[in-house]
Formats: C-alpha cells, sequence, structure tokens
C-alpha cells in the first residue's frame, strides 16, 4: 500500500535525478551529483512516533537511495517500547530509555528498561536528560535531574553510550553527566541549539562527544541562530546528521502553515531519516566543504558513538 505521506527525498542544490538513479541526462547540470558510494546515517530519529501518529509512516516508505545506511532509532517514551521488535530491520538499530517529558514513568518501568537494554540492537541508552522549557515547575526539574542522574548510571554501569536531550539546561545537565560518567564516555548530544560556549564546555570534558544537529538548521528562525554558529565552530569529526523524524521538516519542501517541529496531518508532510542528507548540505555550505566529506565524516563519527560496524 502506497504511503499517505509526500516521501520524495529532494535536497536544495543537489540533482534529483543523479541522487536517486546514478544517472543525470543533462549536459550542463549546475547541481551537485553525489556518487553513490558516499554513505550517509540518520543519527537519531523516532520510528514509533512515525509508525503510530497519522499519517503514518514506516520504515519501508524512506526513499532507499543508495547512500543511505540506516539509523539509530530512539525508544524514550515507555509507551512505544512494545514497537521495537515490529520495527526490526538491518538498518535500524535502537536506544531505550526515558525522555524528560515522561520523568514520572521511569520508576514504574525502570525493570522493563533493564531488560529491553540486553536486546542485540538497543546500542545507546537515550535520549533522556533535562528539559526545562517543558518542565516549568521546580518539582518536575527535580524529579527530571534525578530520572537523568539515574539513567546517566545506567550507561556508565553497562557500558552504553548516552543520547542526551537538553533544553534550556546546559549547566545543570552538564554537572550530571560530569558526575555519574567518566570524561572518555561516548556521549551522543543530541539536537543541539544551545551556545558555542555550552557545546565546548561539553566537548573539552568528555572528548569522545559528537553533536547532533537536525533540519533546524535548515531554517530561518530565532532558536536556529545558536545552533548554525555551533557548526560553524564544530570540527567535522565532532557531528552528528540528525532527523529527530518526524519533528524537524527540512525548510526546503513546502510546508507552508506547518510548524518546523511538527508533522502535519493536514498536508501529509513530516520528516524521515533520509532527509539526514538535508542537514548534511545545509552544514556543508556553512562550513564550506564537500556534501561528500560531510557524509563520509558524519557516518563513521556515528559508527564510532555506537559501535557499528
Amino acid at each position: 500500500m502506497a504511503s499517505p505521506v509526500n516521501t520524495e527525498l529532494k535536497v536544495k542544490g543537489v540533482c534529483y535525478d543523479y541522487l536517486n538513479t546514478a544517472e543525470c541526462a543533462r549536459m550542463d547540470c549546475k547541481f551537485t551529483h553525489i556518487p553513490p558510494t558516499v554513505p550517509y546515517m540518520d543519527s537519531h530519529c523516532h520510528l514509533d512516533l512515525m509508525m503510530t501518529w497519522k499519517p503514518k509512516l514506516s520504515f519501508s516508505d524512506i526513499p532507499q537511495v543508495p547512500h543511505f545506511k540506516g539509523a539509530i532509532s530512539n525508544f524514550c517514551f515507555p509507551k512505544a517500547w512494545r514497537l521495537m521488535d515490529e520495527l526490526a530491520h538491518p538498518k535500524v538499530w535502537f536506544t531505550i530509555g526515558v525522555h524528560p517529558k515522561d520523568a514520572p514513568l521511569f520508576d514504574s518501568h525502570q525493570l522493563e528498561l533493564a531488560s529491553l537494554m540486553k536486546k542485540p540492537k538497543v546500542v545507546a541508552i537515550g535520549e533522556c536528560g533535562l528539559d526545562y522549557f517543558h518542565g516549568h515547575t521546580t518539582r518536575l526539574r527535580v524529579l527530571q535531574k534525578e530520572v537523568f542522574d539515574k539513567q546517566a548510571t545506567l550507561a556508565h554501569d553497562a557500558g552504553k553510550p548516552l543520547v542526551i536531550h537538553c533544553r534550556d539546561a546546559e549547566r545543570d545537565a552538564f554537572e550530571i553527566a560530569r558526575k555519574c560518567l567518566s570524561s572518555n564516555h561516548k556521549i551522543h548530544l543530541h539536537c543541539f541549539s544551545s551556545s558555542v560556549d555550552d557545546m565546548w564546555m561539553w566537548m573539552n570534558h568528555f572528548p569522545n562527544l559528537k553533536v547532533g544537529f537536525t533540519n533546524l538548521v535548515t531554517w530561518e528562525k530565532s532558536r536556529v541562530k545558536n545552533a548554525v554558529s555551533a557548526v560553524k565552530s564544530a570540527p567535522l569529526d565532532k557531528i552528528l546528521l540528525e532527523t529527530d523524524a518526524p519533528h524537524f521538516v527540512p525548510a526546503n519542501l513546502d510546508v507552508r502553515g506547518v510548524g518546523m517541529e511538527h508533522m502535519a496531518s493536514s498536508t501529509g508532510k513530516c520528516s524521515h531519516p533520509g532527509h539526514a542528507l538535508n542537514v548534511a548540505k545545509r552544514i556543508a555550505d556553512l562550513k564550506s566543504v564537500k556534501i561528500r566529506d560531510v557524509m563520509t565524516v558524519t557516518t563513521e563519527n556515528c559508527k564510532f558513538i555506537y559501535n557499528l560496524q
């Protein structure tokens, strides 16, 4: 059955024909031709949300261009953990954790979390962390810190990488991570949109940390400014491509009237793991490097963080 969602993979400045078929009939094509041997990965998405929101989108609906080598799907909402086996695929790996928005659910799901993290394709703990944007009260913030501390300790004890969600709480999240983890622990700092100084605070203390950027950087909005500055400052070998799918639709797609962080049932627009290529193109432009270099290096970064072959 055809997907109700438009899943075309279009990247500004990249030849659509060559991307999809490795052929281009235009002798004077002015767009970038990316060789099919150049890989890329989505280091952070939510296949469970894609599968359960409306309109639904499965992994098989994602454009399978030769370049796309796989995705890390974060299962951070306990109510969706049951879907993990249904989403098994050779190109998909999982993380397991409790998002700060679901911090009140942690204690009742702690045993299930400990069991699921033993599955062979579960490669990390998270996403977990602090979200003061959504955690307004002192009570919620205290609870989020307690739950993040427990999950960071779990990652340390299990020797698994940690995926950190941090919004408006950089210093508190950093202090917890520094307390619970060794300085060489592998960390994925997810969907970074804080200051350049905050980014370097993390990278200087945790040399094995990588910073994830989404299609947020393709948009012209106030929250984007920090992320764009961080992309320009971060060494390429510290960067991960993310979609956070189904969130963050690339700006070059027609999403008039659609919030950049949200999927739109009315228009059939959402992001998917293939759109990590849009992030790669924007990073290449911001850093004045070739997109193939961004794709290659960030793929190696993803493999390093998640211990993939």
